[in-house]
């Protein structure tokens, strides 16, 4: 299942709006699904996922989502970029550029 769910994540980087940090902390990652609890709590199917990727130019882009597996969509999405990740988001994404939270 993680290979369709990066290809149909990154295919929605370009509707989603990216912003620009000097930093992406592991805090605003947990801050922005713990505001959106209600949207993946209302249907079994959304699952929390965050993507990082390391562009050419050396700079983070975190894909940050709510992905319903059934319909196979981002119900809600941000893109966040950055020379640098804290330590925490780092660690998540250690074994894998694609973490999906419970």
């Amino acid at each position: 299942m993680p290979l369709p769910i990066i290809a149909l994540v990154l295919g929605t980087i370009g509707a989603l709006g990216t912003i620009a940090l000097l930093c992406i902390y592991w805090s605003d990652i947990v801050e922005w699904f713990q505001n959106r609890s209600a949207l993946k709590e209302a249907d079994r199917d959304h699952i929390a996922v965050t993507l990082k990727d390391q562009l050419a130019s050396g700079e983070y882009r975190v894909v940050q989502g709510i992905f319903n597996t059934r319909t196979e969509t981002v119900v809600d999405g941000q893109v966040l970029q950055s020379n640098e990740l804290d330590e925490q988001t780092e660690a998540a994404h250690r074994d894998s550029n694609l973490v999906v939270y419970k």
